[in-house]
């Protein structure tokens, strides 16, 4: 019995593989896109192996830049694959896909062993690995610390869940945990989830029925093993050194200053309220993923107080759903559904606004979030109707979620359609007009580009990018006086833009204006 179970599993783990490449075929054939020039080929880190500076420095230092990002696994990775393959977007990928189908046959693996129900934890793993939203993280390459840090996530919970067995399995869940959280911070949830594991997992008594004891294995436990206690306090503690870590020596930059201006930013109970109205809009995202696109901060109503319909539906959704879960009868699978729902909220937590992050809402910020989600819903459908049936109306909505990926992927895989699909539905985004411009740039359509980022003045006069770039272009179409008129303007508006300095100092130069080359050397620094 034993030997079959195992080969099923790895029947269906192989099936995941297959699928998971197959679902991100299109992927393969895209390029660098957005953030990816500051996260992997124009950083000077990653490109000269730097790999001591991701520990030190925030995450685009080597792009000379500041953020608040501390990602030193994401960039490690980044920057060995840079020194295997240099900027071949194929290879990060490649990389991405790989590490999307790792995590999803973790998931597989974690969810059997926590359920014993290999049906769910597949159509779960299923779900998760060729949902549409999923493809913020893989499609595009900047997003891949979100596979990352699951991967590691659920690595800590499998060693985790066989951690009496051996001491060895302990120090693998705890090493693993670290690996996640320096992939991402979201990872700092991990030991809610395992406080979850340790109030509903089994200790059946020596006299209790085998046959109970397999039907049940997941059930209320009336307290914790002192052992246990011991190691969920260190876990706790680990996100405890991480937090007093990143506000202190790893806080690069304050991020309250991004926000200003911005009421989201500055009051709590705003954050909080509209978390309880982008709660809505994660759950249509799960079932109806049509409107897929960046830039959502556009168009997320901000919610100014808590007394509104949206917070009053949040909570009686949630007590009418656990109530439902808690009351469910059902033997087979009995406290599943409300412990993966439990789970589910719990992964939510860092988006009610406790920290402030760099957007109010990302389709990725349901990356881990969905796996729970999923996992309840299957399993406390499976107890409702047959399984014959599940699969099929489970196989009608993989095929939708298939076809509504590869049409997504279409999106993400050229820089332009990119844009200006985003830009239909956010189109005041001055990062996202600016990104436009620089790719027309690249496909030498300098004067559309110039266009476009005169446009994205007109709604910010105050963003010294685009008059660099508008300068960039002037450049390319020998207009060496109107470069350095927006050089200088770049300047004017921030005078640490020093990209527009070494560009100007170039162009004096090459147009044998040496007193002037020297003056903005001596002025910025440049020769030192």
């Amino acid at each position: 019995m034993y030997t079959y179970l195992m080969y099923r599993l790895k029947e269906l783990a192989i099936i995941l593989i297959l699928v998971g490449f197959l679902a991100y075929l299109p992927s393969f054939f895209g390029n660098f896109v957005w953030d990816d020039e500051d996260f992997v080929y124009a950083n000077k880190y990653v490109q000269n192996f730097q790999l001591d500076k991701f520990w030190t420095e925030n995450a685009i230092a080597g792009r000379g830049k500041m953020s608040n990002y501390y990602r030193p696994i994401q960039f490690s990775m980044y920057s060995i694959l840079y020194k295997v393959a240099g900027p071949n977007p194929f290879v990060y990928h490649l990389a991405g896909v790989i590490l999307h189908i790792t995590a999803a046959v973790l998931v597989f693996i974690v969810l059997s062993t926590i359920t014993k129900i290999s049906f769910v934890a597949f159509l779960t793993a299923l779900l998760f690995l060729i949902h549409p939203i999923q493809t913020e993280s893989v499609s595009y390459i900047s997003g891949h610390s979100d596979p990352l840090y699951v991967l590691f996530f659920f690595l800590s919970i499998f060693f985790f869940l066989k951690r009496n067995k051996r001491l060895l399995y302990k120090v693998l869940s705890v090493c693993f945990f670290i690996l996640s959280l320096l992939s991402k911070e979201l990872a700092l949830i991990l030991p809610g989830i395992i406080m979850l594991i340790m109030l509903f997992k089994r200790h059946p008594d020596e006299n209790q029925d085998p046959d109970i004891v397999k039907k049940t294995h997941l059930h209320l436990d009336s307290g914790f093993r002192r052992n246990d206690v011991l190691f969920i306090g260190l876990f706790f503690l680990i996100d405890l050194l991480y937090l007093i870590s990143r506000f202190t020596f790893l806080k690069f930059s304050d991020i309250s200053q991004y926000w200003i201006g911005n009421p989201y930013g500055e009051h709590f109970f705003i954050r909080l309220a509209t978390f309880f109205r982008t709660f809505f809009t994660s759950l249509g995202l799960l079932f109806f993923p049509i409107d897929l696109f960046m830039e959502r901060d556009f168009t997320v109503p901000i919610q100014h107080s808590l007394f509104n319909p949206w917070t009053a539906g949040f909570f009686i959704l949630n007590a009418g759903i656990i109530v439902i879960l808690y009351l469910n009868k059902r033997q087979a699978t009995k406290h599943y559904p409300l412990f993966f729902y439990l789970c589910f909220l719990i992964s939510l937590i860092p988006y009610v606004g406790i920290f402030l992050l760099n957007g109010i809402y990302y389709e990725h910020f349901l990356y881990l979030p969905m796996i729970f989600f999923w996992a309840s819903m299957l399993s406390f459908l499976s107890g409702l109707i047959s399984k014959k049936i599940l699969k099929y109306i489970v196989g009608i909505i993989l095929i939708l979620y298939l076809f509504r990926s590869y049409v997504r992927q279409w999106d993400w895989i050229d820089n332009e359609r990119f844009y200006r699909q985003t830009l239909s539905h956010a189109p005041k985004s001055i990062r996202i007009i600016n990104g436009l411009g620089m790719t027309l740039g690249e496909k030498n359509n300098c004067q559309e580009a110039i266009t476009v980022y005169k446009q994205a003045i007109m709604i910010d006069k105050n963003v010294p990018n685009l008059y660099h770039n508008i300068a960039n272009c002037y450049v390319s179409l020998g207009n060496n006086k109107e470069a350095e008129t927006y050089y200088l303007t770049a300047l004017k508006i921030n005078p640490k833009f020093t990209f527009s300095a070494v560009n100007l100092y170039r162009l004096y130069l090459q147009t044998n204006q040496k007193d002037k080359a020297t003056q903005i050397a001596n002025t910025f620094s440049l020769l030192h």
